[in-house]
């Protein structure tokens, strides 16, 4: 039998050699009610744990789409770099009645209230050119697929840009914006993490080359990790 994938892609619905996709749906429906995105991420977590690993004794293991696989290496680094304290804020949608009638309010922290600090800068991620009003946007869209790139390399010097940037420019707050489709695999990753005693869920991505393997993000401030991995 094949590895089963919790199949989450929006825009994307190819097979993978060697796996089994499980096709779950968004977690939002429609996308109208960002403010319980976190409630269903929570509920999809425990969901996929009843199913799998007491009735199949299987681990859940989610594979997303291009946009979600990138926020999660994103993600993930920033958490293995600084812990779970330093942890990137990032952007959703408002759902709050009245956010139309200021420019501003078309968003809010996720699981952060509804209202954005002041002073708050936004890496945009998303490769949509974000123009917010009372915000300010630095623009770092995330690089294409291309053979044999190492997502999680890219993802850690993305990191590494943001901090540099934002002890240059003083920024004292900042998050990302990764784009609508970025969301369901940001939450589901925090909940995990939050739900399974620290461990985050096992995410699968693109390799480049056609198939997927599991994201796996280290820690190259460590010289311990470093002499592991690379021997030196």
């Amino acid at each position: 039998m094949d590895d089963i994938l919790l199949d989450y892609r929006i825009r994307s619905h190819t097979p993978v050699a060697g796996f089994e996709l499980v096709r779950r749906s968004v977690l939002v429906p429609g996308r109208s009610t960002w403010g319980a995105l976190e409630q269903h991420a929570e509920s999809e977590f425990w969901e996929n744990r009843r199913l799998f690993e007491q009735m199949l004794d299987a681990v859940p293991r989610y594979l997303f789409d291009r946009s979600g696989f990138w926020a999660c290496a994103l993600l993930r680094s920033f958490v293995v770099a600084r812990g779970p304290e330093g942890q990137l804020d990032f952007l959703v949608p408002n759902d709050r009645p009245d956010a139309a009638a200021h420019a501003r309010g078309r968003f809010r922290l996720f699981g952060r209230g509804k209202e954005l600090p002041d002073g708050l800068a936004v890496f945009d991620l998303s490769g949509e050119a974000l123009a917010q009003e009372g915000l300010r946007v630095l623009s770092r869209p995330v690089p294409p697929l291309v053979e044999g790139l190492h997502i999680e390399n890219v993802a850690w010097a993305l990191m590494e840009q943001l901090l540099e940037e934002a002890a240059r420019e003083k920024l004292e707050r900042f998050a990302v914006w990764l784009g609508a489709d970025a969301l369901e695999a940001a939450s589901l990753l925090r909940v995990s993490r939050t739900l399974n005693d620290g461990k985050p869920a096992r995410i699968y991505i693109r390799d480049g080359l056609g198939s997927v393997r599991e994201l796996a993000v280290w820690n190259r401030w460590d010289p311990e990790a470093r002499k592991g991995r690379l021997g030196a």
